[in-house]
């Protein structure tokens, strides 16, 4: 579907896929994942949800590791108010490594040509040296905190969360999580024409007719359900229809 549509229109479609339980959606994600890769496709990929529920192999593709991946990129090429701070330090912290490997070697020549007083000397040096590097390397790890943080506040992380989210072509989610907060605001509040092609919810037999219904709410006229009965039952809450 994805490719076909991607030969007709070049660009691909946002397709949501779902399932009730979080094995069934993590084993779509995995084959869709590998697919992907082996095929060398520029498409996006996202997993909504808890990401301790998720299989290993799947939370790589989680909408948190996916925000941590774009909060890393944005603080490489952004600038905040620690940015200049930060060149200097990470500058001051190379020329002191290379002093740090230049005394050693030293240390080290001085030893061979038995020049022990001189040894001792660079010996000395080395020990201020790494009291300097120390120091240096609390300052660089306070100043790379407050870099994060800069990135790393509420508002920050919900455009990011948006970022991801409305730059994936295929969602994947249980029937329960796929009304989080960002999704309803992406795809329901601020919604303009139909955002998603259809909707995939594998083993459909296994979720109620209401929790069925639920991927609607965005706007979705083409609802695809597969499931087998013969594999396993139908989810029958009526003592009816039972």
């Amino acid at each position: 579907m994805l490719y076909t549509h991607y030969e007709k229109t070049n660009k691909y479609p946002r397709i949501l896929v779902c399932a009730p339980s979080n094995n069934a959606v993590d084993e779509i994600a995995a084959r869709l994942m590998h697919v992907r890769d082996a095929r060398k496709s520029n498409y996006h990929i996202v997993r909504v949800g808890v990401t301790t529920s998720m299989h290993p192999s799947v939370a790589k593709i989680s909408l948190e590791e996916l925000i941590k991946k774009h909060q890393q990129t944005i603080m490489e090429t952004k600038e905040s108010p620690e940015s200049c701070k930060l060149r200097t330090l990470t500058e001051e912290h190379s020329l002191l490594k290379k002093n740090k490997t230049c005394l050693i070697a030293s240390i080290d020549a001085a030893n061979k040509n038995g020049q022990s007083d001189e040894a001792r000397m660079y010996a000395r040096k080395l020990e201020q040296l790494e009291g300097q590097i120390e120091g240096v390397d609390r300052s660089l790890n306070e100043c790379m905190k407050n870099h994060y943080n800069y990135f790393n506040t509420e508002r920050m992380r919900s455009a990011f969360k948006k970022d991801v989210i409305s730059g994936s072509q295929v969602i994947f989610s249980t029937l329960n999580s796929c009304r989080s907060r960002e999704m309803e605001n992406l795809f329901v509040q601020n919604r303009r024409g139909t955002a998603f092609l259809c909707c995939i919810i594998d083993e459909a037999s296994q979720c109620t007719e209401p929790e069925s219904l639920t991927p609607l709410v965005f706007g979705i006229s083409k609802l695809v359900l597969i499931g087998d009965p013969d594999q396993l039952p139908a989810t029958v809450t009526s003592p009816v229809c039972s």
